[in-house]
């Protein structure tokens, strides 16, 4: 499971502030993913449904019933997703914040 948190957007400039990515169980994952979003006063916990979306939404559901939640369809296959991101790192424009900073 990955849990990143994203910063503001300045000038199409990327801030990463949390990574906490890892093997986890699922509650475990959901305990982490709920404690960031209020850590970081997040709107809301955003996952791609194509692949066991039901069941992120169940998980986080089962820790906090009433954590805001919004799934998203991907349209397109990782690598196309990828290359944009991939271009800001290229540039120099997307940073890593806090423990992890490059």
């Amino acid at each position: 499971m990955r849990d990143r948190v994203r910063g503001p957007r300045h000038r199409s400039t990327r801030y990463i502030l949390d990574d906490l990515s890892g093997v986890m169980a699922p509650n475990e994952w959901a305990r982490s993913a709920i404690s960031l979003l209020h850590a970081r006063r997040g709107d809301r916990i955003v996952a791609e449904i194509n692949n066991g979306g039901e069941m992120v939404e169940n998980t986080l559901r089962m820790v906090d019933d009433r954590v805001p939640f919004r799934s998203v369809w991907a349209s397109r296959g990782k690598v196309v997703r990828a290359e944009p991101i991939s271009a800001l790192y290229e540039q120099g424009r997307v940073h890593h914040v806090g423990p992890f900073a490059r």
